[in-house]
């Protein structure tokens, strides 16, 4: 099941996996909702952004130990 929130009333929807990668209509508001697909969801799990974060702050700290190790 996906959970997916509504763009224009902020309205929580549930659906099915089977309409990954569809439009569907909001009940609330009858407005468009783009269901995500499998990779869209994945690309935006609580873990894959942890692991963006933890690449982002290796690749600084490997910056910092450069320039560290070039003002010695």
């Amino acid at each position: 099941m996906l959970i997916v929130t509504c763009p224009n009333c902020d309205q929580r929807i549930e659906a099915d996996e089977s309409f990954a990668g569809t439009v569907a209509k909001c009940p609330s508001c009858d407005g468009d909702v783009n269901i995500p697909s499998d990779r869209e969801v994945a690309k935006n799990t609580p873990m894959m952004k942890i692991n963006q974060n933890k690449n982002t702050i290796l690749s600084i700290a490997a910056l910092v130990i450069a320039i560290l190790a070039l003002l010695m």
